[in-house]
Order: C-alpha cells, then structure tokens, then sequence
C-alpha cells in the first residue's frame, strides 16, 4: 500500500462472520442452497479477499424469521 492509500474497513468484523460452509453445515443445507439464498438477495454476505462471509447479525435475522 502506498501512502497515499488506506485500507478499505470492513463492513463489520470478520470474527463476526462465517462462511458459506459453516453456515450450511449449522443449518444442515448444502452450501449451493447458501450461496442460491446470497445471490437472491435473501441472505447478505461481503468479501474479504477471496473469502465470501455472511454477518452472525444476518444468521440471527433469518433464524428469528425476521425480513428486517
């Protein structure tokens, strides 16, 4: 990184998050059916790197049944 650059925050911290593995495996799905529900807009996740992670806060939204 120059000096001139800065690193880009994350939207929240990544100890926050899991994978979409981890993810399937606490809900006993398969990891397509985690990444169907990313790409429709139904669960949110962010990158970091190569690595697609999807907030706790968004697992707990879901696991209540809440849309908010």
């Amino acid at each position: 990184m120059t000096e001139n650059q800065t690193a880009t925050p994350l939207p929240i911290d990544a100890r926050s998050a899991v994978s979409p593995a981890h993810l399937a495996r606490r809900w006993g799905k398969c990891r397509q059916t985690i990444y169907n529900m990313i790409d429709a807009g139904e669960l949110h996740s962010f990158k970091v790197r190569n690595s697609r992670l999807i907030p706790l806060s968004e697992i707990e939204r879901i696991e209540r049944g809440s849309n908010a």
